[in-house]
């Protein structure tokens, strides 16, 4: 008896998890600096530096980014400052193994600030990190067994496996004139760069990336007089090779922020009206490939009693993945909407806290984490925050998903718009991109070994009344007897294939 094998790599998924790392950091107002009185608004980034899987565990090493604007002691206006913190975590779990795919995001989910005194802060972050870890494994998979009076019963085998895991950079070097009629520059005080209208395709072998990187500075005029503020769009298209990658392949593309610099420079005139900018975008492309094969699942002798083996496989199968966009729009009132001249800038967190599939329908649940940086009249408080929690659900029309398959939903922002209304209000239109995708998880048992152990004994009748028992098929029942699944419909008729628990059956002898 021969079985005739062939190898196959398909990912396996191995653990998912979610945990919490609280980073204490710092921060001293240097000497160039006027003493702090009070923080008026802490903006906070976490930037993954490296993650690796070894054996038992998962080392990740990060850091958090802050940019604080605080209102100075004896003096009017705002002050930035900027500092950064690191960190690390060890995640233990015993099935994790060097070599592994890991895939980690990051997020602060949580800010104490505390002002120790005027020349230190102190802020306990509290970041959020989702992980997913799975194994690139290779199966023997059976696709024939050779031999006298034999019965095979051969299975779909539908998974996938890792094709492509690759980062690239994008740079973008622009020189940022301000706007006719803006006052020059005397400081910058905060600088936020954020990416909207992305679009991305995947061609033979490569990927193109086309969106707009939009920059927004907020600084202290040259007469130091108020503050001021300006904002540049900078459109890009860049194309990355990916070898082998086409349509056909499972593509998931993540484009971040990685870091931003900003220095100012003069005009021709000799005015400081440039801001030179150097932005990196991170690409992460990841890409898994179809497995469809034919397997081997049992086999029996219709004269030889066999010792089978089997190999039990915990699989997971694409079964749809969609794109959709959809938009949010609410109208939020700050508390100081009366003193408000205008919005420097909004920004927008998602955060998913359900997915839900159902018979054609994943649904996706969430909140938006909604920040306006308002510029005001009042001296004393020039720049106040405004923040707003805005609750979004979205169902989206996927084809093949049921319910009780494993859904997951990646929800990003894609761009944002906002007026300011003549009673203080800011009305804002946030588009939002969610990439679905629906999985199947399911048990598979292949045939790993079978071997005659010699002729079994044959005294049973020609023919047997069976009554069908609940969970039968006929193959079970034509294994069961060592006869054939066809010989049961030649005796029963063609339609006994649609059994019906407690009627009967005629087995032949095989």
């Amino acid at each position: 008896m021969d079985i005739q094998k062939k190898e196959v790599s398909v990912n396996m998924p191995i653990a998912k998890a979610n945990c919490s790392v609280i980073v204490d950091s710092d921060a001293i107002v240097n000497d160039s600096k006027p003493d702090l009185l009070k923080i008026i608004h802490i903006d906070p980034a976490v930037k993954l530096t490296k993650t690796e899987v070894l054996n038992g565990k998962m080392m990740i090493t990060g850091r958090v980014y802050y940019k604080v604007l605080y209102q100075p002691e004896n003096a009017s206006g705002v002050v930035g400052l900027y500092w950064s913190s690191d960190f690390s975590h060890m995640e233990e779990n015993p099935d994790f193994a060097e070599g592994m795919m890991c895939s980690v995001s990051a997020d602060v989910e949580h800010l104490e600030p505390e002002l120790i005194n005027s020349r230190k802060i102190k802020i306990k972050s509290v970041i959020n990190l989702d992980l997913d870890v799975k194994s690139s494994a290779s199966v023997m998979l059976p696709l024939s067994v050779s031999g006298d009076n034999l019965q095979t019963k051969v299975c779909d085998f539908n998974t996938f496996s890792s094709f492509l895991n690759k980062r690239d950079i994008i740079t973008l070097n622009e020189s940022l004139t301000l706007p006719a009629g803006k006052p020059n520059i005397g400081s910058l005080l905060k600088s936020d760069v954020s990416l909207c209208n992305k679009d991305v395709k995947v061609i033979s072998g490569k990927v193109i990336i086309k969106g707009e990187v939009v920059i927004c500075n907020l600084y202290i005029p040259e007469t130091e007089e108020g503050i001021d503020y300006c904002s540049h769009s900078i459109p890009f298209t860049e194309i990355l090779d990916a070898d082998g990658l086409t349509e056909d392949h499972i593509c998931n593309v993540k484009t971040d922020i990685e870091e931003s610099d900003f220095s100012l420079a003069t005009d021709p005139d000799g005015d400081i009206r440039i801001i030179n900018s150097n932005v990196r975008l991170g690409v992460k492309i990841s890409a898994d490939q179809a497995v469809n094969e034919k397997a081997v699942c049992d086999v029996y002798s219709m004269t030889d009693q066999l010792d089978v083996s089997y190999n039990t496989l915990n699989l997971q199968n694409l079964i749809s993945s969609a794109d959709f966009d959809h938009i949010v729009k609410a109208s939020v009132r700050p508390k100081n909407a009366n003193s408000m001249l205008s919005v420097y800038n909004t920004t927008a967190k998602p955060t998913v806290t359900a997915t839900n599939s159902a018979d054609g329908i994943v649904s996706v649940e969430g909140f938006l984490d909604v920040c306006s940086l308002c510029i005001c009249s009042d001296e004393n408080h020039p720049v106040l925050p405004h923040l707003e929690e805005i609750p979004f659900k979205i169902d989206m029309d996927v084809e093949g998903c049921m319910g009780g398959m494993d859904a997951c939903a990646d929800v990003e922002v894609n761009n944002i718009t906002y007026n300011l209304g003549v009673s203080g209000e800011i009305d804002l239109r946030i588009v939002l991109s969610c990439q679905t995708k629906v999985y199947e998880k399911y048990e598979l048992d292949i045939i790993d070994h079978a071997e005659s152990m010699g002729a079994r004994e044959t005294d049973s009748p020609s023919i047997v009344l069976y009554f069908v028992q609940k969970g039968d098929t006929l193959w079970d029942i034509a294994k069961r007897y060592h006869t054939k699944a066809e010989y049961i419909m030649e005796l029963n008729g063609s339609d006994c294939s649609d059994l019906k628990c407690g009627s009967q059956l005629l087995i032949p002898r095989g």
